[in-house]
């Protein structure tokens, strides 16, 4: 039995100083258009977000390199025709990336420790939140900012989902969190069942080792 079928398993990485251009040899063509046309503030995080995850499904699942084909429903979420059984979710920010399986829906956030300021709480808080981060400094006020984005990616709402509407601080959703405070990012997981997480860290030799030729899955 695959480990990720009793855990949510999260690898997570704070992201390299320079552009990893090495590895873009490992998306398919049409992964490397779309990483093209996004702004190239953002490049670094979603290709390490996207590595994190091949990584994950080669180590934990087992996957070989053929099957790390994605395609999109009509939804545009991404899935592996291959084993569409799998759920996983990717998250990056401007210093870490990180990305979620399990066998269950899954949402994962990961964000970079920064103000929220008031104007921000009362936008996208609910009343119980806004009234917890009162008093809070910015390190508890990103860490629920993080459960309110996992939790709104697990369901598979997104941005989509109005904020305010939820409170990650209620039993119902808190008991599904699972949050990780480290020192210049916060990581939160929400699994659609109370699950343990395992959360693993990356860095960019190991994503070197996972991808170099010698070590993928041979092709069939």
């Amino acid at each position: 039995m695959q480990a990720f079928s009793f855990h949510a398993i999260v690898y997570e990485m704070q992201l390299p100083k320079f552009f990893p251009k090495e590895f873009l040899s490992v998306l398919p063509p049409c992964e490397r258009e779309e990483l093209v046309r996004l702004p190239e503030h953002k490049r670094t995080g979603v290709l390490c977000a996207r590595l994190l995850l091949r990584m994950l499904l080669l180590e934990r699942a087992h996957l070989s390199e053929k099957e790390l084909l994605f395609l999109r429903d009509r939804y545009a979420k991404p899935y592996l025709p291959a084993r569409p059984d799998l759920c996983f979710n990717l998250s990056h920010t401007d210093n870490a990336a990180a990305a979620a399986l399990f066998s269950k829906p899954v949402g994962v956030d990961v964000q970079s420790i920064r103000p929220i300021s008031d104007a921000l709480l009362a936008r996208f808080f609910s009343e119980e939140e806004q009234k917890y981060c009162s008093s809070r400094d910015a390190r508890q006020r990103i860490a629920v900012w993080t459960k309110k984005e996992a939790y709104s990616k697990m369901i598979g709402r997104g941005l989509s989902l109005p904020f305010p509407t939820f409170s990650t601080l209620s039993p119902e959703i808190s008991d599904k969190i699972t949050t990780f405070a480290r020192e210049n990012y916060f990581l939160s997981v929400c699994t659609k069942a109370p699950a343990s997480v395992l959360a693993e860290q990356k860095d960019a030799q190991m994503l070197a080792r996972c991808f170099s030729p010698e070590n993928l899955p041979k092709k069939d």
